[in-house]
């Protein structure tokens, strides 16, 4: 979004971190995609000094969070998602509905940034009373699939990347005690005496 306004060329967030690391010489904060301990894991992995999370924080109970963006997060899913310039009149990801459907997530008749917020108003207002969302912004990155309702607290400590532990070994089988053949119990006896001759 900063570097182009080619949204199909702008690198996603696990291809693009690395090479950052290796162009600068401060700390790398990774966002986008990264809801749990997994995503963390491999922002570090990837040379991330930090991560923010946006989307998983949204199912909190905590979140100041509309109802109607409540209900949309609740089914969404990664590919419900587009960016779109029609709220705000910059790129931002938001869960498709009527107006993106319908125009197109993207749209260069959409009045420039801060504008188009105001010029939705109107037909916002309208549909919010009747309980639809059709012309309302529901953001929600491509993590929302990986939601869930927990307290904010919770989820914090449930995010925290684990060390991967390594596969259980399993034991090996029992062997079964079985007694020797007579000749070979023989042998045995007669070996031991002669050990212990030469003691």
């Amino acid at each position: 979004m900063f570097l182009t306004d080619n949204l199909a060329a702008q690198a996603g967030t696990l291809a693009l971190v690395p090479q950052v690391v290796d162009c600068v010489s401060v700390p790398v904060i990774a966002a986008g995609g990264i809801a749990d301990g997994r995503g963390i894991a491999a922002a570090f992995a990837l040379g991330a000094s930090a991560v923010q999370i946006g989307t998983a924080y949204l199912f909190c109970p905590e979140a100041n969070v509309p109802p109607l963006n409540r209900q949309a997060l609740a089914t969404a899913r990664d590919d419900d998602t587009a960016l779109t310039n029609l709220f705000t009149g910059r790129p931002a990801r938001s869960i498709i509905n009527r107006l993106m459907r319908e125009l197109g997530p993207i749209s260069e008749e959409a009045p420039a940034f801060p504008l188009a917020g105001g010029a939705l108003l109107p037909l916002k207002a309208a549909a919010e009373a009747r309980g639809l969302s059709d012309f309302t912004s529901l953001w929600s990155g491509q993590s929302c699939g990986l939601g869930a309702t927990l307290p904010a607290a919770e989820l914090t400590q449930k995010a925290r990347p684990r060390r991967p532990q390594p596969p259980a070994i399993p034991e090996p089988p029992a062997l079964e005690h079985r007694p020797m053949a007579p000749a070979l119990e023989h042998w045995r006896l007669s070996w031991s005496r002669v050990c212990w001759s030469k003691v």
